[in-house]
């Protein structure tokens, strides 16, 4: 596989990213956050720091999240699908370096992917943060749930502020409790 140009930009987040345990990449839309995070998550993993990843994304970007992690990265992922049974399915495959989930998925999966990362060390990722910029919806509950248990925290948004600065509340919180 040839090597894929790296910006200077992508360098310094990927740098940014393995220096801090809890991290927020906000760069601008196609400005490469998936790269940077990947890049940071596969170093990681080869120095034995973590054992996987778990991307947690909008469900239409799970795809393109797999092809992400076969660009940069080449190491097995696991994308839960859609239904219980396609998740079950996913879980399965405990060996994977990256597991790929929906926000809506979290809370039904909640007690599989808490187990999940009781069983591994997995930096947790958020793609589109400010998904959970509501703090009392379910969605972001569940996530938040999650984030005491991760060996690391990453989110990811080129929008982080969506419309009022609370927006970034429940992001912040999933970084620094």
């Amino acid at each position: 596989m040839k090597p894929l140009l790296e910006l200077p930009h992508q360098s310094e987040g990927t740098q940014f990213l393995l220096d801090n345990a809890a991290a927020a990449l906000f760069d601008e839309q196609g400005l490469g956050k998936s790269k940077q995070v990947i890049d940071a998550l596969s170093a990681q993993m080869a120095e034995r720091k973590i054992d996987s990843a778990l991307i947690i994304c909008p469900n239409g970007l799970k795809t393109n999240w797999g092809q992400e992690i076969e660009k940069f990265s080449g190491g097995s992922y696991a994308v839960f699908g859609a239904g219980r049974s396609a998740r079950r399915m996913a879980f399965r495959s405990l060996k994977a370096s990256f597991y790929v989930i929906n926000y809506e998925a979290v809370d039904t999966e909640l007690a599989s992917l808490k187990a999940l990362l009781r069983f591994k060390r997995i930096a947790l990722v958020l793609d589109e943060s400010h998904r959970i910029k509501t703090p009392e919806a379910k969605t972001t509950q569940a996530v938040l749930a999650l984030r005491s248990l991760a060996a690391r925290r990453y989110i990811l948004s080129g929008t982080p502020v969506a419309n009022k600065p609370e927006d970034l509340w429940s992001q912040m919180l999933f970084l620094d409790d």
